[in-house]
């Protein structure tokens, strides 16, 4: 069920933790994906979201995405703190 694409070797355990210290994350199923060239965690609620509007928080690097008023995936930026200053 998860996929973790990494060039960095972060254990998926590892990145939902560095995940869970920015945003609470829902109970259940979690399809997850890591994009290494630009250190993006993807993590989605169901299966095939089809998000139909956004809400970021630049601040904690983290992107909301819901379909109506149901949140289906988030956006961790960064999430390894390489392109941290």
């Amino acid at each position: 069920m998860a996929k973790v694409r990494t060039k960095n070797e972060l254990s998926i355990n590892e990145l939902l933790a560095r995940a869970r210290q920015r945003v609470e994350l829902p109970t259940g199923n979690l399809w997850v994906e890591y994009e290494a060239d630009v250190d993006l965690l993807y993590i989605r609620f169901k299966e095939r979201p089809q998000p139909t509007h956004s809400q970021d928080d630049l601040d904690q690097g983290i992107i909301r995405n819901y379909e109506g008023k149901t949140l289906v995936s988030l956006e961790v930026l960064d999430i390894t703190g390489l392109y941290a200053q």
